[in-house]
Order: structure tokens, then sequence, then C-alpha cells
């Protein structure tokens, strides 16, 4: 039996890396265990060790604040991948995280990365450490394979798995307005003045309109203030609005999938 290990510190790499081993699952079946440092969605596919999702944070100075607690995750991922001697090792997204795990297990085990880093946007120079630590990276954007070639890394193009994930059905829009401030507490407290401030200057321009803030399902409503309108996260809300307001991320490619402005 072989033994795979998903590591995945974000939720939109909880999500696809979920859809991955899914799908790994029901082609080998028995043949695989797979264990994962991740969020909820790997969890319902593989043996959760430790939430990395739950410990995930946004911006450079959260993450320095956080770093002796990091520093202690990190070695603990570490210290668990070598007792379990995996034959496979996916990290997902999660550079800073990952990167360096890579560097410290350096070649200790095969090393597949998922959803590469955006070296074609900022940090070009991490491509070195991929070249050095990584045996092959698998990329959802087409142009990113081109990339890697061009520096002698293996690559495969699997395309975008959110393609598989939201549906296609067209629905007609309605007078609603959705806000996106994110996926985590730190980055929704610092989004959600922001919001207010917002809703209340179109308030006074669309009398008609719905505004909502669509939250992710591990947030409650009580850590939005009460003068917010919320509801989980659901594409069908999405594909019924005029238009989103949304954080960078993921939910900008969902919106723009959904063809939404």
């Amino acid at each position: 039996m072989k033994k795979i290990i998903f590591v995945a510190g974000d939720k939109s790499g909880d999500l696809l890396a979920g859809k991955l081993c899914e799908k790994l699952k029901k082609i080998y079946r028995e043949k695989l265990v797979i264990f994962s440092f991740a969020g909820s969605i790997l969890a319902k596919h593989s043996l959760l060790l430790f939430n990395l999702v739950d410990h995930s944070v946004s911006g450079l100075w959260e993450a320095a604040s956080q770093f002796f607690k990091f520093f202690r995750i990190f070695n603990y991922v570490l210290s668990e991948i070598r007792k379990i001697k995996p034959d496979l090792i996916i990290l997902v997204d999660f550079p800073e995280f990952n990167l360096r795990l890579a560097k410290a297990l350096n070649h200790q085990f095969k090393i597949f990365y998922y959803i590469s880093p955006q070296i074609w946007a900022w940090r070009k120079k991490r491509i070195k450490a991929i070249k050095r630590y990584i045996d092959k990276m698998i990329v959802i954007f087409e142009f990113e394979k081109d990339i890697y070639l061009k520096n002698n890394i293996k690559v495969h193009y699997f395309g975008h798995p959110l393609l598989d994930i939201i549906p296609h059905a067209s629905t007609a829009s309605k007078n609603r307005i959705v806000f996106l401030p994110g996926s985590r507490k730190n980055e929704i407290r610092i989004h959600l003045p922001l919001v207010l401030s917002t809703k209340k200057i179109l308030e006074k321009a669309l009398k008609d309109y719905e505004f909502i803030v669509v939250r992710p399902p591990d947030i409650p409503s009580t850590f939005y203030p009460s003068q917010i309108k919320t509801c989980p996260h659901s594409y069908q809300i999405l594909k019924e609005s005029k238009f989103i307001l949304t954080s960078s991320g993921s939910a900008t490619l969902e919106a723009t999938i959904m063809e939404i402005p």
C-alpha cells in the first residue's frame, strides 16, 4: 500500500486538493492511504493529522506576530512526515510554508507541488527553490507550464479544478450586490469597515437592492456586525447577483468563471 501526504494551509488549497484527493481514492481505492495536514475538506477524503487551515494567516505582520507558533507547527509537520515515510508528498500552494518544508526535507521523499506559487507575478526567485527541491510541478494555468519548461523543471498542466466545481447552470440575476471580504477572520475583520462604508454609499443610490455578505461556512454570522445581512457561501447566491465586491484571491476567479462583474 502506497502512502501519500497532502499539505494545504489555506481554504482554497484545501478545496482544490480535496477534489484531487477524492479522485485519487476513486482510482486507486485500497491501494492508497492518504494523510493530510490541511482543512475540513481534505479531512473528508484523508486522515487529517493536523488542521493547518485553522492556523493560516494573511499578511506579513500577522505572520511575523505568530512566528513561534508557526515554528512549532512547522517542526511538528516535519516530524510527522518523517515518521510516516510517505511514497509521495503533495504540497498545495501555501508557498511560504511549503517551500520551506520542501527545503527541510531535501529530497528525503518524492515531492510534487500542486498549484504553483505566482512566480509570474511576484517573487520570481522562488523558482530557484522549486527547481532545487521539487520533483514535479502540477499547474492549473496553461501559461505556467511554459515557464517551468523554460527552466528545465518537470511539469504537468492539469487545468483549473474550479471549472469542475462551479455549477454551469445559468440563472437570472436579481437586484443583489454581494460582498466577499475574505475567508480568514483576520482579513474579514480588516475589510468589514470598508464593507460597511461602501454599503452605506450604495444604499443611497440603489434603494431597491439587497446587500449580502457571503461568509465562509466555518465562520458564524455572529462574527459580523448586526447591520450586515450574511449568508453561507453559495454559488447560487453569487450567480443571482448583479455584481460582486471581493477581496483578492480565489473568489475573483470564481466570479470570473461565473461571468459576474
